[in-house]
């Protein structure tokens, strides 16, 4: 007699396109057989309804307004009420905590809320008070917190994508360790294919971070421009938004590096493959990081990655057994690290050859055995 599947009702509001790694988890949502689990979707970028994915219908005034999450999250908890009214659904799982704010309490005892960033949970922290954020951006911050903190307390299980987040949920929204449980971004291993490399100098450095003063480009830049070797490099910078790409410009001319630069808008997953496969490094010294999916994407496609110690980059660099780590905004030992890597090209295979082993951990397959274990368990 076959067991009946569980059925999980999963909100996200990226599902047609992938901007980021929610989108991507979608993704690999879609496209998992579950062996356990029966997957509803429900998105507003659902085209037309099937009996697993479920359209929301928000009004496009109410995505183009202020607050357009708060009504945005309405319009998604009316149409998850009216569904369970027709559909036995076990738990709901969301891509996002302001989902989960209009829920009423007898949905909320079965929902577990994925928090993926840090943003809200630093924001009354040393380093959060000390961020140089706009009196606007901070203010908004201060409300996502209690927001979040609110979602969280409410929800029967908040899921954290690292030990990191995991720890900061529990010491910042004072939530007990047994109800924060660990789930992984996953990389698709079958895709970013590896390259057989030669050891040669490191001149080749790819940067690719949307958020690109998260990511420290100012900061690798002024790192650049104390090197003995600057002149060799060729910087290739992708997905800047063409607004910024005059200040990124204009940050290269006052660094004073003088290697070459290469600027990129949005780029595709092909573009970024010929992109890990024409570098010798990929750089990510990101100010904060809840985790680092780029970074696993890079170590999978056999390129070394250089990256700062922030948040939950020590677990995808293994605490630097997968990579090259530098202390987070110190840009000296940033230079000292990358002229380290220039006289010992030799350590770039090494770390390579760790990193490849090291990244199966993240594999969607585990992401797959992880999720079915997530809602197996006795809760």
């Amino acid at each position: 007699m076959n067991q009946s599947k569980t059925k999980i009702a999963f909100l996200t509001t990226q599902f047609s396109e992938v901007k980021s790694g929610p989108g991507r988890f979608t993704d690999y949502l879609k496209n998992l057989d579950f062996e356990s689990l029966e997957i509803h979707f429900f998105s507003h970028q659902i085209e037309k309804e099937t009996k697993f994915e479920h359209k929301v219908h928000i009004p496009n005034l109410a995505l183009k307004i202020p607050l357009s999450s708060w009504f945005r999250a309405y319009y998604f908890n009316r149409k998850v009420q009216s569904t369970c009214r027709k559909i036995e659904i076990d738990f709901i799982l969301t891509a996002d905590f302001s989902m989960a704010m209009f829920l009423p309490s007898i949905l909320l005892a079965k929902t577990f809320t994925m928090i993926n960033d840090d943003n809200f949970l630093n924001i009354y922290s040393r380093d959060g008070n000390h961020q140089k954020l706009p009196l606007r951006t901070k203010l908004s911050r201060q409300l996502g917190f209690f927001l979040e903190r609110y979602a969280a307390r409410k929800s029967k299980i908040v899921v954290a994508n690292s030990l990191y987040t995991k720890e900061l949920i529990e010491k910042a929204y004072r939530i007990s360790p047994s109800r924060v449980k660990l789930l992984y971004k996953a990389v698709d291993l079958s895709f970013f294919k590896q390259k057989n490399r030669v050891n040669r100098l490191p001149v080749r450095f790819l940067f690719i971070k949307n958020d690109w003063l998260r990511g420290g480009l100012d900061l690798i830049l002024n790192a650049f421009s104390r090197l003995s070797f600057q002149d060799e490099i060729l910087f290739t910078i992708a997905g800047i938004e063409d607004r910024e790409k005059q200040r990124i410009n204009q940050l290269i001319q006052e660094s004073g590096f003088g290697g070459k630069v290469e600027i990129y808008g949005l780029v595709k997953k092909e573009q970024i493959m010929d992109m890990f496969h024409n570098s010798d490094v990929f750089i990510n010294y990101s100010r904060k990081e809840a985790l680092g999916v780029s970074c696993l994407e890079a170590m999978s496609a056999g390129l070394p990655v250089l990256s700062s110690d922030a948040g939950g980059l020590k677990e995808v660099m293994d605490f630097g057994k997968a990579g090259f780590m530098v202390s987070a905004e110190n840009e000296a030992a940033l230079s000292a690290e990358l002229e380290l890597m220039y006289q010992n090209p030799n350590l770039l295979g090494q770390k390579s050859e760790y990193a490849i082993n090291h990244v199966q951990k993240f594999s969607v397959q585990n992401l797959k055995i992880n999720l079915q274990n997530l809602f197996s368990e006795d809760l």
